[in-house]
């Protein structure tokens, strides 16, 4: 009874953090129920068929992705291939995040309403489900995290005038999680010397950050540029695309028309939360943007210097964030406009510093004539409101359903053609493309052959039941590309090598590659980079 009776005033005095760390979860839990998607299984293929050494090191979509990785490495060994782990880190990444965005905003606006407002305006928004509902991009939550820890410990500083070696060895550890898990991180790390000036009073304590954000910036892109170089000189996995600054100056009108409408996207997102499905068009976007924007502009006009400067900073952290991405993108900014900057992935962290920036804009409003219980009883009936929208108008959640399905189906006639083979004898499968990955991974074997990596990813060993299971490829340059595989090398196999007394593999229908179409990806911008490069590998 004592113990019920702490936590329930605990809950009183930390009622402000509980409610949208609550409403978070409550509204993102759904996420669990996920399977894989798209690169998910590439990147658990990648990690069963590569040392350990070259998967940390191969680079994905002009990422670097050793910390998401090592993640990766630590989740399969903790979970295997079920999906549930996965995507409840995932999700339990997301409420932390909620939590710590509800600390920073308490911490720059001294107001525990305005605190809980924010944090439960983002983290029930809709456009989490992009990253957290995708595992291969939820790695943007984990840069997330390690940016709003950068934070909370730039606003401690500013407050004590003082900071410790300690401190500034956990502030570069962060750095290059922040850069080493998703792109944004690298934009962050740019920019944080400049955030820093704003929050951080002159003196001694902010020279000793900034110095140290700045060697950080040089350490970040040369781990950007050496890794994978590393993964090609020691293991064969090609450099792949690269981001290139170039764009900045031959493509600079796209890249600030990508930039603006994405953070204006992001911004109506945001504002309009769970009713957001319903105003997708882009006048919308500028109805909501304009008198926002212009009431964020106002209150920092009229704000004092030290309110001022930290919505600086996060507008700041608002254009680079979404300017890095621009840039990474710019290249199919022909092919499809609207969808890149429509992509919910994209929006995670550049929604979350908008987020701040409302919070702070709203602080400047005069509510000294207005009573406590009248505040409380308007945030109650928001917070009562914003639940009652999130059960009744609330877009549902993509389970991704139809992915499980092909894999069980998939795994399932690889089941039937070993328990028909004689006892002890090997099993020769014909190799089939697996449309379950989506309609780019699909069309590039040599990075995921179909059935084969579908095998690896679910089995430890080629042995099933004592029988040697070996998938037969017609195709050169995919065996090829699957003889440095720790798995792939062996169960990849010539047509060939099948032998003469062995019976001829049984053909095995799989659903047609014209079933597989840009409406079976979840997000055909970024699939898109699949046939422009090659996901960091040969």
């Amino acid at each position: 009874m004592a113990i019920l009776s702490r936590i329930v005033r605990a809950g009183i005095r930390w009622w402000w953090l509980a409610v949208p760390v609550v409403l978070t979860g409550a509204a993102t839990y759904p996420i669990t129920r996920n399977y894989f998607f798209g690169d998910d299984l590439l990147n658990i293929y990648d990690m069963v068929n590569e040392p350990v050494p070259a998967f940390l090191l191969i680079p994905f979509g002009g990422h670097l992705c050793i910390v998401r990785n090592a993640v990766y490495l630590l989740l399969f060994e903790l979970f295997g291939a079920a999906p549930y782990g996965y995507h409840f880190s995932a999700v339990l990444t997301h409420v932390v995040n909620a939590a710590l965005l509800c600390v920073l905003i308490r911490a720059l606006t001294d107001s525990a309403r305005l605190a809980c407002f924010g944090a439960a305006l983002w983290g029930t928004a809709p456009l989490a489900e992009g990253t957290i509902g995708w595992f291969a991009a939820s790695s943007h939550a984990l840069s997330t995290t390690a940016l709003l820890l950068l934070l909370l410990g730039i606003v401690r500083v500013a407050r004590r005038g003082a900071v410790s070696t300690a401190e500034l060895w956990a502030a570069a550890a962060l750095v290059f999680i922040a850069a080493a898990s998703f792109g944004v991180g690298i934009a962050w790390a740019i920019v944080l010397p400049v955030v820093v000036h704003l929050l951080v009073p002159s003196g001694r304590a902010r020279r000793r950050v900034q110095w140290m954000l700045i060697t950080m910036i040089g350490l970040v892109v040369l781990a950007f540029r050496a890794a994978p170089r590393l993964a090609a000189a020691f293991y064969g996995v090609s450099v792949g695309w690269e981001p290139s600054p170039d764009a900045l100056l031959t493509r600079p009108f796209a890249l600030l028309d990508l930039t603006v409408n994405m953070a204006l996207y992001g911004l109506q997102q945001l504002v309009f939360g769970p009713f957001a499905r319903l105003a997708t068009d882009f006048w919308v976007v500028g109805l909501v943007a304009a008198p926002v924007l212009l009431g964020v502009a106002v209150a920092g006009w009229h704000a004092p210097s030290t309110v001022r400067r930290a919505m600086l900073a996060c507008a700041l952290l608002v254009l680079s964030t979404y300017g890095i991405i621009a840039l990474g993108r710019v290249p199919f900014y022909n092919i499809n406009r609207a969808l890149l900057i429509q992509s919910q992935h994209y929006h995670y962290s550049g929604s979350l510093a908008l987020t701040v920036l409302i919070c702070l804009a709203l602080s400047r409003i005069p509510t000294e004539r207005i009573g406590e219980p009248a505040k409380a009883m308007a945030l109650a009936a928001w917070i009562v409101g914003l639940a009652g929208a999130l059960l009744y108008a609330r877009a549902p959640f993509n389970h991704f359903d139809r992915e499980r399905g092909w894999t069980d189906d998939t795994l399932h006639r690889i089941a039937e053609q070993v328990d028909r083979a004689p006892p002890g004898e090997d099993v020769y499968i014909n190799n089939q493309r697996f449309v379950g990955v989506g309609p780019f991974v699909f069309a590039v074997p040599t990075n995921f052959p179909g059935w084969a990596a579908l095998f690896a990813i679910y089995h430890p060993t080629n042995v099933v039941d004592g029988h040697r299971v070996f998938f037969v490829e017609p195709n050169e340059r995919v065996r090829a590309a699957g003889r440095h595989g720790l798995r792939s090398a062996e169960l990849l196999v010539a047509p060939e090598s099948v032998p003469t007394d062995h019976a001829e593999p049984a053909p095995i229908t799989s659903p047609a590659p014209a079933s597989v179409d840009a409406g079976a990806c979840r997000d055909t911008a970024c699939c898109l980079h699949g046939t422009q490069f090659p996901l960091g590998r040969t």
